[in-house]
Formats: structure tokens, C-alpha cells, sequence
């Protein structure tokens, strides 16, 4: 079969592609961030606020911001500690800067995620042949956290991570993927996105004019309450497909994957 497309770059998913957490973690995380605020904030009298308060400012802040449906993941970690403190009336006791480390942080090392095996190998793959791996990711946490986190998994390390808490924008808003174009100097039509979800990874991508696979290899380990319920349409688009193992990327007949034109 005639190659119908070159990419110049790849770009995964972080959640079920090079991740994967349990169903318990989303509670765990957000218990490690309200201690993380609990000790940043002071209340007007320079004493600790109650956890109550607290709770209740983060459940506001996140279902006042138009078409977040609750999201922490399109907020800069500093910049949400700081409409906490404004909204239960304090003050930060850290710098912004550390409040921003902190509260990215919280939770993330005491209940780690789990890395997917398949991953370390394809970077190292693609980068040997001179090919840069991104991520482009919907998370609340900093590019820097996450590399922290990665390089001491062992993982191999990305060129760059595009998180969605700092470009504002989470996918499947095409200008996640243009940001990503942008720091990687090459056209959207050269990156080659590959994701879990149809509806976040696939339409995206497609939509800021990338490549596009759908991973379905991590599907099995998410938690019941967590499975994406937009149905992978029957007829896919000319040049998407759907993968189970992330080294079938390498060995598509219908693209090729080079550091040149």
C-alpha cells in the first residue's frame, strides 16, 4: 500500500497510554491536595482554615468556570491556590511559585500512578531514529512534575509535555495540538497523536489537522467509573487506526515516521 502521510513527530496521551491509576486515586489525590492548600492558606486571623472551607472554595472555583464541568485540569496549579485563598478570604503563606510546585505535586508520589511497560521502548525507538515523543495531556499538574515523576520511573524523557493547566486549553480543543506544533517547530499535519479516548484523543487531534490512533492496549485497567462512553464510530477516518500496542505505531502501512521530509 502507497504511504499516504509522513510524520515528523509523536505525540501520547499521558492517562491509559503512558499511565494508568486506580479507580481510589482521584480521591486520594484530591485528599493530598487539600492538605497541600490546608498548609499554603491562612485565614484572615493568620490561623490555619478549617478543611471544610477549603473543600468547599475548590468545589466552587471549579464549577464557576464556563464549560469545565468541574475540571482542575484547565487551571495553573499557583493560580487556583490563590482563588482558594481569595475565596475563603487569606492569604498564601508560601511564595506563588511554591504554592504552584506544591499543590501540582500533592498526592502524586504517595499514590503513584502506574507506568504502561510498552512505553519506555517506543521512545526510546523513536528517539534513536531521530524523532522527537511529546505528550499532550488534560492534567492538573506542571510539565516539570511530571518529569520529575517520569525520570524516576525510568521513563525515557519526552522533548516536551504539553499540559493542559498550562495552555488553558484541555483537548479536544485543537489549540492544545497547535501548541505543540509550535514548541516542536513542525506542522500539525507532521505530529502523530496517539490516545485511549475517541472523543478527547482521536477528534482532537483530527480537528487541529494531526495524525490520529486510538490505544486501546490500557482499556482493561480502567477503573469502572472511568470507562469513556463515546463509541468508536464504525466506519473510521481515512488515515486513523486503532492499536493495541503502542509498537504497532513503527509499522504502519499507510504512514512513515522520519525526522525529515
Amino acid at each position: 500500500m502507497t504511504l499516504t502521510r509522513h510524520f515528523r513527530a509523536v505525540s501520547l496521551d499521558l492517562w491509559f497510554t503512558t499511565l494508568t491509576y486506580e479507580g481510589a486515586s482521584d480521591l486520594k489525590w484530591q485528599e493530598e491536595r487539600l492538605k497541600s492548600l490546608s498548609n499554603m492558606i491562612r485565614g484572615r486571623d493568620g490561623e490555619r482554615v478549617p478543611d471544610p472551607e477549603l473543600w468547599l472554595a475548590m468545589r466552587r472555583i471549579r464549577s464557576h468556570v464556563p464549560g469545565s464541568a468541574g475540571r482542575m485540569d484547565g487551571f495553573e496549579p499557583g493560580e487556583f491556590v490563590r482563588r482558594v485563598a481569595e475565596e475563603v478570604g487569606g492569604t498564601l503563606a508560601v511564595s506563588p511559585s511554591q504554592a504552584s510546585r506544591a499543590f501540582s505535586a500533592a498526592g502524586l508520589n504517595e499514590h503513584p500512578p502506574g507506568v504502561n511497560p510498552e512505553v519506555g521502548p517506543f521512545i526510546r525507538t523513536l528517539t534513536e531514529r531521530g524523532v522527537p515523543v511529546i505528550s499532550v495531556t488534560n492534567t492538573a499538574r506542571l510539565e516539570e512534575t511530571w518529569r520529575s515523576f517520569l525520570d524516576s520511573r525510568g521513563v525515557p524523557p519526552f522533548r516536551t509535555i504539553v499540559t493542559s493547566c498550562e495552555v488553558g486549553r484541555w483537548k479536544p480543543d485543537p489549540e492544545i495540538f497547535r501548541e505543540a506544533s509550535r514548541r516542536l517547530s513542525v506542522r500539525p499535519e507532521e505530529i502523530l497523536h496517539v490516545g485511549d479516548r475517541w472523543d478527547l484523543d482521536v477528534k482532537g487531534a483530527l480537528s487541529a489537522g494531526c495524525g490520529a490512533v486510538l490505544y486501546r492496549g490500557r482499556w482493561p485497567l480502567y477503573p469502572p467509573d472511568e470507562v469513556p462512553d463515546t463509541p468508536v464510530p464504525p466506519t473510521l477516518p481515512h488515515g486513523v487506526r486503532v492499536i493495541d500496542r503502542l509498537a504497532e505505531v513503527l509499522d504502519s502501512p499507510v504512514w512513515e515516521i522520519s525526522p525529515g521530509n
